[in-house]
């Protein structure tokens, strides 16, 4: 189980909004419905945070990005080029916010991937946007569920312009 000095506060959401302005104050409304999802999850094993830009929701867990400058990073890796240097089941959470839109027509390779590598997934995606960048636009269940090989989830939650998603496998 995650202890819960093991998750992001909202405190330390405003400290790292301070410096980096990409967190703006929507990204904390889906981060806390993921913590509220973590807390009771018996998690023993490992976390893996995917496009985490520094401010992870489980303190001190695995990082991936493709990003060599994030702080703390565990893997540099382009999540687009699979297999990961990761084993089966190493993970029994993986987690991305905001990053799922930006992996082109290779987003079922990726979720295999995670598939692969971890217990359970929370995912969250632009949902429905208009009008802003072609990665982001239009993505509604449907194109989810097609990224996603229409793997049935344990839950999805639209929280404001974003989609929550959580599956267990």
């Amino acid at each position: 189980m995650i202890i819960n000095d093991n998750l992001i506060t909202l405190d330390d959401f405003k400290k790292a909004q301070e410096k980096n302005k990409y967190f703006d104050d929507s990204r904390w409304d889906y981060m806390k419905e993921i913590i509220d999802i973590v807390k009771p999850l018996n998690l023993n094993g490992r976390v893996l945070e995917m496009g985490s830009e520094g401010l992870t929701i489980v303190k001190n867990c695995d990082t991936m990005n493709k990003v060599i400058d994030t702080p703390d990073l565990t893997y540099y890796q382009d999540a687009v080029k699979t297999p990961y240097p990761i084993y089966d089941k190493k993970y029994c959470l993986f987690i991305a916010c905001q990053v799922w839109e930006h992996f082109e027509c290779y987003h079922h390779w990726v979720f295999r991937e995670v598939m692969r590598i971890s217990e359970r997934a929370i995912l969250t995606f632009p949902y429905m946007w208009k009008n802003t960048h072609w990665t982001h636009d239009n993505i509604d269940m449907k194109k989810i569920a097609e990224w996603t090989y229409n793997v049935p989830m344990k839950l999805n939650k639209q929280i404001g312009s974003r989609m929550l998603c959580y599956w267990e496998f």
